[in-house]
C-alpha cells in the first residue's frame, strides 16, 4: 500500500510539473518559436554552404542491349499506330 501511495504522489509531481511546463509554453508568443525555427533553419543551410562538399560522383549509365531488327520494326509501328491515333483524336476534339 506504502507503494502505491508513493507512486501516485510521484505521479501528482510529474503532473504538475508538466502542467507548468505547458503553461510556460502557451505563454510564449508564437512568433518566438517561429523566429526560433527560421534562425536554426538558416545556420544550418549556412553551415552546409560553408562547409566543403563531397565531389558529386557521375552517374553511371545503364546501356541496353542492341535489340534485334525485327523487335525494333516492331516497336517503330507500334509508335507509328499510336501517334496516328492520337492524331486522330486531336482532329476530332478539334471539330467538336
Amino acid at each position: 500500500m506504502d507503494d502505491l501511495q508513493a507512486l501516485v504522489s510521484q505521479l501528482i509531481k510529474e503532473n504538475q510539473q508538466l502542467k507548468r511546463q505547458l503553461d510556460r509554453q502557451s505563454s510564449k508568443p508564437a512568433t518566438e518559436t517561429v523566429d526560433a525555427k527560421v534562425l536554426v533553419g538558416l545556420a544550418r543551410k549556412l553551415e552546409r554552404a560553408l562547409t566543403p562538399s563531397k565531389p558529386v560522383r557521375a552517374v553511371k549509365v545503364i546501356r541496353r542491349r542492341p535489340v534485334s531488327p525485327e523487335v525494333a520494326e516492331r516497336r517503330r509501328q507500334a509508335l507509328a499506330k499510336a501517334r496516328a491515333v492520337r492524331a486522330e483524336k486531336r482532329a476530332a476534339a478539334a471539330q467538336a
